[in-house]
């Protein structure tokens, strides 16, 4: 199976590039699988609704590019509907807006998505060194088999199937017994139905064949051819989302979802300028000058993480938060990883916990320092009692009050003892002033 993610809906200003506009997207708590950088930014169409399931989110490009019209007063919008993507051996670029002209070589072609929720392309021939990998078997049935562009796959995916009798070998079988007679130098042709052939040089497949494991894969959603890097290595891709319904003509493949009017992407594809050199990764977006009627076309660098992922800086929030997400054009998926709810939740009551627990110890503390206090009031009250020296003074002074009474008493007796032998004239001296 594929990644499952879960998590929760978040809105933010999202910024790529100088572009940016409020979107929603998903605040990713766990996943199973493999999803590589800190999150996914995908640029793909919206998913095929599946019956019981939520609504998925809308589409990132939707709210950047301001396709619907309704862009709120955050962040600037891209100009126009449509971005292109070209990738090297080490590096990848995206620009917003357009097509730089310097990256083609020839004429550029437009084709109709064969559906409008995958971009998906009408293949009608594929060969190695002139040798043909697709063998219709019946010219009654469609002569064409559709292929995904999807920056997230590696190499390419072939059926190996008969895709229900409409072919007559396998196109994965027929690749491998080709590389097992060994054709190294040999280009790997696509021919698009109403569009060019797309040259994919030994340079770029062979290598990649012989050291990454699982280059070629035959795991393809629905039989379908799918295109990854070697094709985005060597062509460059323009994806235009209609603001309007699109006519299908010619009409839809027999095997197509699409009904004959529906929002249909427009993919615009030409061969790449060999002398073309991609935007250094790691440094700021430039312009490169008006494209045909649209405005400015806005390179973006996109880090290249082993030749597995390419990851595009990505701005969300204010102030914002820097992210490197994996660019997708096979998913409308956009979602970052964040802290689950349940981790922020225990956390936030280990947090409650410990401020508790501080505040019981401060309380603690608060009694033990009014326990001291209190103790500390009760010796002081003791230590403002009289001191030593106060007790003895006041012993002092009730001592020098008790000898003074005693010796007024003495001296009272004293006095009633002498009063019998006085001299009658003092006597009378004395009671009888003269």
């Amino acid at each position: 199976g594929g990644t499952v993610l879960e998590g929760f809906i978040c809105s933010d200003l999202i910024e790529i590039g100088g572009y940016g506009s409020l979107a929603p997207f998903g605040c990713i708590t766990s996943k199973s699988g493999v999803l590589d950088g800190e999150g996914i930014a995908g640029f793909g169409p919206a998913p095929a609704r599946t019956a019981g399931a939520p609504p998925p989110l809308p589409p990132f490009f939707l709210s950047l590019a301001n396709v619907t019209g309704d862009h709120g007063p955050e962040g600037t919008p891209v100009p126009h509907p449509s971005f292109t993507f070209l990738t090297s051996d080490s590096a990848a670029e995206l620009q917003l807006g357009g097509m730089d002209p310097a990256a083609v070589q020839g004429e550029v072609y437009h084709v109709t998505s064969l559906d409008a929720h995958t971009y998906s392309i009408p293949v009608r021939a594929l060969s190695l060194g002139g040798r043909a990998l697709l063998s219709f078997r019946n010219t009654s049935l469609s002569q064409t088999i559709p292929a995904v562009l999807d920056s997230g796959t590696t190499c390419m995916c072939l059926p190996d199937s008969l895709r229900g009798g409409q072919l007559s070998a396998s196109p994965y079988h027929t690749l491998t017994s080709l590389l097992a007679a060994s054709l190294p130098d040999a280009p790997l042709s696509i021919l698009i139905d109403g569009g060019p052939s797309i040259d994919i040089p030994s340079a770029v497949w062979h290598q990649d064949v012989q050291h990454i494991k699982g280059c070629l894969s035959t795991n393809c959603p629905q039989d379908r051819i799918v295109l990854g890097d070697w094709f985005f290595r060597s062509a460059v891709v323009m994806f235009q989302w209609a603001t309007h319904p699109v006519l299908r003509n010619p009409p839809a493949a027999a095997d197509s979802a699409a009904p004959p009017s529906s929002y249909l992407p427009r993919i615009a594809i030409a061969q790449r300028q060999p002398s073309y050199r991609l935007h250094p990764p790691l440094e700021p977006a430039t312009l490169a000058g008006a494209v045909q009627r649209h405005h400015v076309v806005r390179k973006v660098s996109l880090v290249d993480e082993d030749r597995l992922t390419f990851l595009v800086p990505t701005d969300i929030g204010k102030p914002a938060q820097r992210f490197h997400l994996v660019f997708d054009t096979g998913s409308s998926f956009f979602g970052v990883n964040t802290r689950p709810l349940r981790t922020a939740d225990k956390k936030l009551e280990e947090e409650e916990h410990s401020l508790e627990e501080r505040k019981e110890e401060a309380r603690q503390r608060v009694l033990k320092l009014s326990d001291a206090m209190h103790r500390s009031e009760q010796s002081h009250r003791a230590g403002n009692g009289p001191p030593w020296w106060a007790g003895v003074l006041v012993a002092l002074i009730g001592v020098c009050f008790f000898m003074l009474a005693l010796g007024m008493a003495l001296a009272r007796r004293r006095m009633q003892r002498g009063g019998g032998a006085t001299n009658p004239s003092s006597l009378k001296a004395f009671a009888t002033p003269g």
